[in-house]
């Protein structure tokens, strides 16, 4: 309870927005939107749980403890036992319906049934304990011939007054944990009327109880009563709070990461337009252009490339999700390879002139960012990048060829060489912005080193040569 109070108190702007959500009843705080509260009853039983299993606890330990102090006062242990083991009935029973699944969704009404139960029993011994103490310890221990009329009397009297005080104490101390539980539960008015009626009236009807025991018990459980009672109303109302906050945080951000998708999909969409149209005035430049036509194709292929991998965004979003389903298809090698290699200017370019069935989507994401990092980080002046793809082995004596993916280039002449540490820390996805190993001021970091983790069947291994570095998949 104090819990969410505290979260409350840390989140006042919404607090404040959402109390126009709640509308105050004759019996509580209750949203005014029906699909949302019929969400937070849904989540009562979750929230009853911990409250359910430490009430369980406390009435299934203390009634022992109980029936041990009877036993050494040396009351009866009939008493004892008919007195206690109720109380550790219903906490038992209530402890295993906690941890049994089919019973914890309904947790809270478990809970309230508990409350009940043992809030009237706490009420009956009010009228048990002084009839059985006035007649085991006052009736007849006190004659005639020791003392006077006037003074049995008055022993009597002072006697069964300070017995009297001490189980109208006892009681108000064990309905301590009734009033607690309460907060928690939805019916918590109605549980905390019918609990102090059965005080009131236990306490009103039973004949050993003098008119001064009678009136202080029953005044001081309509305190609490009281208290308690418009307490639960502020606790119904924090709970509330505390769950319209959240959700309209989740709306918010589901508003907001929809209204981010949408916007995302019309950028993509429009700048893929802009390349293919940048890529059709291009042609037709190209098509009264008698002048040097390699560079203007280089930019051309790239133009089209860009508009492929705009086309494959589905595919970029549920690979990063995890949750990417890989398609082999069949794919030749050569046309495959050649349709990257196109706009790039390779020391070497060699292909099997075979095909395979691959997954095509996630090998070009991955041969895409390491071709284009081959250039970008390798040497400036010649980084030598060369690009081939071949079929390894057969797999124990199967019909399954591995299928390798080579990138290599020329390193930077100004960064130290490759350590076998660094190539372990960047397939863990560590970053080091620290000493001479730092991230490229000009690095996105959306290498291919990451894809294939959501890729069954591909794997990346970096190998350290003289002078060039080579990527195999």
């Amino acid at each position: 309870f104090f819990s969410h109070i505290d979260k409350i108190a840390k989140m006042a702007p919404a607090t404040t927005a959402t109390m126009e959500l709640l509308r105050c009843t004759p019996w509580g705080w209750k949203i005014r939107d029906p699909e949302r509260h019929r969400k937070f009853r849904d989540e009562y039983p979750s929230w009853c749980s911990v409250p359910a299993k430490v009430y369980s606890a406390f009435w299934f330990i203390l009634p022992l403890c109980c029936m041990g102090g009877y036993l050494i006062l040396g009351w009866s242990l009939k008493l004892a036992f008919f007195c206690e083991i109720f109380p550790v009935a219903v906490a038992l029973l209530l402890g295993i319906c906690c941890c049994w699944s089919v019973t914890k969704p309904y947790t809270e009404l478990l809970l309230t049934v508990a409350v009940c139960l043992v809030g009237i029993w706490s009420s009956a011994k009010c009228y048990i304990l002084p009839a059985y103490f006035n007649e085991s310890h006052v009736e007849g221990k006190f004659t005639a011939p020791d003392y006077s009329e006037t003074q049995i009397a008055a022993i009597r009297n002072v006697t069964m007054e300070f017995a009297n005080m001490l189980v109208i104490a006892g009681h108000v101390l064990s309905s301590m944990p009734q009033f607690v539980a309460m907060l928690y539960l939805s019916a918590s008015q109605i549980v905390i009327i019918l609990l102090w009626a059965s005080h009131a009236c236990c306490l009103l009807l039973c004949p050993y109880l003098d008119a001064s025991s009678t009136i202080v018990g029953v005044g001081v459980m309509t305190i609490f009563s009281v208290f308690f009672f418009f307490l639960s109303f502020q606790s119904r109302k924090f709970l509330q709070l505390h769950y319209l906050a959240s959700d309209c945080l989740e709306r918010e951000l589901k508003m907001n990461f929809e209204a981010s998708q949408k916007a995302d999909s019309i950028l993509n969409h429009t700048l893929k337009n802009k390349m293919a149209d940048a890529a059709g005035e291009l042609e037709l430049f190209l098509s009264t252009y008698d002048g040097p036509r390699h560079p203007f194709q280089k930019i051309l292929t790239s133009l089209r490339r860009g508009m492929q991998m705009c086309q494959q965004r589905q595919a970029y979003l549920k690979l990063m999700a995890g949750a990417y389903q890989p398609r082999n298809v069949p794919c030749s090698l050569y046309t495959f390879g050649k349709s990257l290699a196109s706009g790039r200017q390779l020391i070497l370019e060699q292909f099997s002139a075979v095909w395979a069935k691959f997954d095509t989507v996630a090998c070009e994401m991955i041969l895409e960012n390491a071709l284009s990092n081959a250039f970008k980080h390798g040497c400036p002046q010649n980084p030598d990048v060369s690009f081939t793809i071949s079929a390894g082995e057969r797999c124990n004596e199967s019909q399954r060829f591995p299928l390798v993916f080579r990138v290599a280039n020329r390193t930077h002449p100004e960064r130290p060489p490759i350590t076998a540490d660094f190539i372990q820390k960047l397939v863990d996805q560590v970053p080091e912005n620290t000493g001479s190993r730092a991230v490229p001021a000009l690095s996105d970091q959306v290498g291919g080193v990451p894809l294939p983790r959501h890729c069954q069947g591909l794997w990346i291994r970096f190998e350290p040569e003289a002078g060039r570095r080579s990527c195999h998949i």
